[in-house]
């Protein structure tokens, strides 16, 4: 069925959509590699001709050298919330500090900091951990606040700690939840079953307006970064070396990726507490692959459209490519768990600086730089430690890199991407205000502000 078909028949386009096998196994083949993005858990790999790379498990000190030390992780309040604490008259003693060693089964540690705002942890091995805080506000803290700051309604901080003794402290700031305004509410990744085909045509991007007034997305933009720009090779490139300038960067974000909203100016209005979707292909995708447990899309608001080839529906509005290629087959681009997603105002079109980042198996992929003036929110998501230890890739020398991004822009990535679930990735819901409308969770760092969600709640379903 082309887009002419859907034309003439849409109850046809909504419905019973097929994929092709061997579109499925192409599919497959091309996820691993393909517009530079690497895709957890779909097996395969890329080889540069010199054979096999021995695993090597950096959660793990060299063989007969147990390494253990001890930290202490020190939590302060980030200096542009400062007024916001001092208002509610909140102390650093007493919070929980949990640590989660990455890529390893131990059981998180936890400990209360102190006075000071610290506290240590001893008998480490040395590995890379996580730091988590949660410090919700009380009512009673709230109604301290001025009228304009008391949205907020939870401090959170997270932190990516490598720790190689003799290392012996390290910081975790704590940020207040804004409320904002336009955000990347929602994201659904790739699925690849157990025992079955890998299918990412259903992956969608949800916006989300949290301000008391009507926004209109045209002309905005959704960027993503390159997958490969996070990761390093002890062969080819380490985490040292390899685009670290592009990764760290804090004057600009850099993105592989850019769409435009379409309309001229108040075509797409997006109203008060609600929510918009992005597909990359706006169908119905439970009827196209009825073994990998995927959503309906016919009625999404937008959807990406790569060339000819690419089932367009009618009904909805495609985004415009601003910077980038027409994706897998050309049907656009996956959501996938190893890249920062921004959302951007439309001033940012015809301010990219062309630039260039570097791939893994040699060459190099273009990116634009886009500076914070533009950046209206960034989410960070990555493959659970499970899915990311069960790759070829990982096992094959291949690392995620930490940071992940400069703290400018993304302070903690969030590791529950996971292409086995039939499930969301959604910001945290704070409540609502007294006019309806729900407050989500935005501290600029994904891993606490993110949680696993049914699909489309806050827009389709709703």
């Amino acid at each position: 069925m082309n887009s002419r078909d859907c034309r003439r028949r849409p109850d046809l386009f909504r419905s019973n959509l097929q994929t092709p096998s061997r579109t499925v196994i192409r599919y497959r083949r091309l996820l691993f590699g393909a517009c530079g993005v690497v895709v957890f858990g779909c097996g395969g790999g890329v080889s540069d001709g010199t054979g096999p790379i021995a695993p090597v498990d950096s959660t793990k000190p060299p063989v007969g050298t147990v390494e253990r030390g001890t930290i202490t992780v020190r939590v302060e309040t980030d200096p542009a919330d400062a007024t916001i604490a001092s208002a509610v008259g909140m102390s650093l003693a007493g919070l929980t500090v949990r640590l989660t060693r990455q890529l390893s089964s131990d059981a998180p540690v936890s400990g209360h900091t102190g006075p000071d705002g610290s506290v240590q942890f001893s008998n480490l091995l040395e590995g890379v951990y996580n730091a988590s805080i949660d410090r919700p506000l009380t009512t009673s803290e709230q109604a301290r606040l001025p009228v304009t700051d008391r949205d907020v309604s939870v401090f959170a901080g997270a932190a990516t700690i490598v720790f190689t003794p003799p290392l012996r402290e390290a910081t975790v700031p704590l940020v207040a939840s804004r409320r904002g305004s336009l955000m990347i509410s929602e994201v659904f990744v790739y699925t690849n079953p157990p025992g079955g085909p890998a299918y990412g045509f259903g992956t969608y991007l949800e916006v989300y307006n949290a301000a008391d007034t009507t926004i209109y997305l045209d002309g905005m933009l959704i960027g993503s970064t390159w997958g490969g720009m996070h990761r390093g090779d002890l062969a080819r490139g380490p985490c040292e070396t390899f685009n670290i300038a592009s990764r760290l960067d804090s004057t600009s974000l850099w993105l592989g990726l850019v769409q435009a909203f379409p309309g001229a100016g108040r075509e797409f209005p997006i109203a008060p507490g609600q929510a918009k979707v992005i597909a990359m292909d706006a169908m119905n995708h439970s009827a196209a692959s009825p073994t990998t447990n995927q959503v309906d899309l016919s009625n999404a608001a937008f959807e990406q459209h790569g060339d000819d080839a690419d089932i367009d529906n009618p009904f909805v509005p495609n985004m415009i490519t601003v910077r980038g290629g027409i994706g897998i087959f050309g049907r656009g681009y996956l959501v996938t768990p190893s890249n920062s997603y921004a959302l951007l105002l439309p001033g940012a079109a015809s301010r990219l600086v062309p630039g260039e980042i570097a791939a893994l198996g040699g060459g190099s992929f273009a990116a634009y730089r886009v500076t914070p003036a533009f950046i209206l929110d960034v989410l960070s998501v990555l493959g659970t430690p499970e899915e990311t230890k069960s790759t070829s890739w990982y096992q094959g020398g291949g690392r995620i890199c930490t940071p992940f991004l400069s703290p400018v822009f993304e302070r903690d990535v969030a590791q529950i991407g996971d292409s086995n679930l039939r499930t969301a990735i959604r910001r945290k819901s704070l409540g609502f205000t007294s006019s309806g409308i729900e407050l989500l969770q935005r501290t600029h760092t994904s891993s606490r502000d993110l949680e696993y969600a049914a699909p489309l709640r806050r827009s389709l379903d709703k």
